[in-house]
């Protein structure tokens, strides 16, 4: 699911119409807690650009981890699941280095993020 919260804010509209439908197919390919495994394979299966993903991680949507995983921020108010039907993520180091802020999203100080290698297209700044 998607939250409208989200997707009809001004920063998502602002986005480049590949970089939204990147967003929902990562979402697409989340586990149960937010995370994907494969984002580059998804970025070059299904035709998408770096330049997307890295719109995505400079307006805050995504959060990448040296690992090459990767978490959808808003995945808690995109989605919610009961405890018992809850799978836990395999990336537990890196669901160790976030916290849910008041809003439900993701957020994080742990300097194993931002470290997904992104060819000759960087994420950080």
């Amino acid at each position: 699911m998607f939250s409208l919260d989200v997707i009809s804010s001004n920063k998502f509209i602002m986005l480049h119409k590949n970089a939204q439908c990147l967003y929902y197919t990562l979402g697409m390919n989340t586990d149960d807690e937010g995370f994907v495994a494969n984002p580059l394979l998804l970025i070059r299966g299904y035709g998408f650009e770096n330049c997307d993903l890295k719109a995505l991680i400079e307006s805050g949507f995504v959060i990448p981890f040296k690992s090459g995983v990767l978490v959808i921020t808003h995945f808690h108010q995109n989605n919610t699941l009961r405890k018992e039907r809850l799978k836990k993520t395999q990336f537990q180091e890196e669901r160790d280095a976030l916290f849910l802020d008041d809003n439900g999203a993701y957020m994080t100080n742990d300097s194993n993020v931002c470290g997904l290698s992104l060819g000759k297209t960087t994420a950080s700044k």
